[in-house]
């Protein structure tokens, strides 16, 4: 197959990573791809390490001026009509647009757009304009799925929950994460949770503050770090001056590269409280492949991850005593922090490995076909 995939953003975040990698698979599976994005470092760089051929010839501006929609527009359709591609998976909802406006109603080539985020669906007439010209919707959550169906009448064949996925050979089990722990100074035989994410309200911050309140200080030798930068970073600090368990808090900061892999082994359990951007909650995944079992809040691709009870302990929202008594489990056997990791760790080598992810969509692509 030929498949176009348009993004309007230049930033290395949020859904740029996982619609990167999966184009990446869709070429080593030896289909010709073509990345459309906005001109810009990050996105452009690191998907053309991953061997992603990308181009910029639509600016995907967001500008409510007329006349430079209009450009923007004919400047899509020169690229399809040289592309010529068999499917245009678009991946938010600026260049969902355009490729609608620029495709029309017609059957090929299909379009298809993935909903990276666990959010409310819209149902007005404007989003109905745009689904009925879209032939399949992807999404990161089953609660995703289900709301898809719901509002535009959708059945199995053009909605699916295709998840997240992982490089399971970087995210692994490893001895690393006792450097970590020194780099931390934190003792080798300490139980430890972890969590590394954006730092926002939005994400669960202040409730995970809340429940270290109550769970930290009746075990003393227990550490939480919090790995991560944000816009309440500055708070968090702030709160953490007078917070009853300051003592046992350790904030690492931003992490990356190989640290970010360290970090995760070096923790007993992982935290992941909300989705963010990335609905899929890579930080989760990326946990589980680790083998380290999570802790998170009962919502989206959370939720289908730890629904069976197997890799970890799903808390409902905003709940201080029940997060609180999940970290305390946690914290106090360890013995089954180690077998809910290993089952965690199975779960992605089975389901959520970067290979399952793009097989699911190319899947996905030929069952629109038919």
């Amino acid at each position: 197959m030929r498949i176009l995939h348009t993004m309007a953003s230049h930033r290395w975040t949020g859904a740029a990573e996982p619609a990167a990698r999966v184009a990446a698979g869709q070429i080593a599976e030896g289909h010709e791809v073509l990345f459309a994005l906005t001109a810009g470092a990050s996105f452009d760089e690191k998907a053309q390490a991953l061997g992603v051929k990308t181009s910029a010839h639509v600016p995907f501006e967001r500008s409510y001026l007329p006349h430079k929609k209009l450009r923007d527009l004919r400047l899509l359709k020169e690229l399809i009509a040289g592309f010529r591609p068999d499917i245009v998976h678009a991946h938010l909802t600026h260049d969902h647009v355009l490729c609608a406006a620029a495709l029309g109603k017609s059957s090929a080539p299909l379009l298809v757009r993935t909903f990276h985020r666990e959010e409310t669906v819209r149902r007005g007439a404007f989003a109905r304009w745009l689904m009925a010209r879209t032939h399949g919707a992807i999404s990161i959550s089953e609660s995703m799925t289900d709301q898809l169906k719901r509002a535009y009448s959708l059945d199995e064949r053009h909605a699916a929950c295709i998840g997240g996925g992982i490089d399971t050979t970087r995210f692994a089990p490893s001895e690393r994460g006792a450097l970590r722990r020194e780099t931390w100074g934190i003792a080798p035989d300490a139980p430890v949770l972890g969590t590394v994410s954006r730092i926002r309200v939005a994400r669960g911050f202040a409730w995970l503050l809340d429940a270290a309140a109550l769970a930290l200080p009746p075990r003393p030798e227990a550490r939480l770090v919090i790995c991560g930068r944000g816009n309440w970073k500055d708070e968090m600090l702030q709160r953490l001056e007078t917070h009853p368990a300051r003592a046992q808090i350790v904030y690492a900061g931003y992490v990356r590269g190989s640290d970010l892999e360290d970090s995760y082994n070096a923790f007993d359990a992982a935290l992941l409280l909300k989705p963010g951007n990335d609905g899929a909650c890579r930080s989760a995944l990326e946990a589980m492949a680790c083998a380290r079992p999570v802790i998170g809040g009962d919502v989206g691709a959370i939720h289908d991850l730890l629904n069976d009870g197997e890799a970890g302990w799903l808390v409902p929202l905003d709940d201080v005593e029940q997060l609180a008594r999940a970290m305390g489990q946690a914290l106090d056997n360890r013995a089954a922090c180690h077998a809910m990791g290993a089952a965690a760790r199975r779960k992605i080598e089975h389901a959520h490995g970067e290979d399952a992810m793009t097989r699911r969509t190319l899947e996905f692509y030929e069952g629109l076909r038919k």
